[in-house]
């Protein structure tokens, strides 16, 4: 769900693996920040597209789950 949502910021992290982001986690506590993948439902989902990758590695031990690797574009259970 999150690759096709327009509240996920997809980061990317100095391992090369994106991380996608919840922007409702910024106002609303019932969101992870970064939801463990694939979500199968999510009552926060919008359609649209994610924020681009941003340019700089995040500490990705201070967000454990949300992980996917670069190559992780269509996988059928996330859409």
């Amino acid at each position: 769900m999150c690759l096709h949502c327009r509240h996920a910021r997809v980061v990317r992290a100095r391992t090369d693996q994106d991380y996608y982001r919840c922007g409702r986690s910024d106002d609303d506590g019932r969101y992870s920040r970064y939801p463990r993948l694939p979500m199968l439902s999510c009552d926060g989902y919008e359609p649209g597209e994610p924020d681009h990758p941003t340019d700089g590695p995040i500490d990705v031990d201070r967000y454990p789950g949300g992980v996917v690797s670069s190559t992780h574009e269509t996988h059928e259970s996330c859409a």
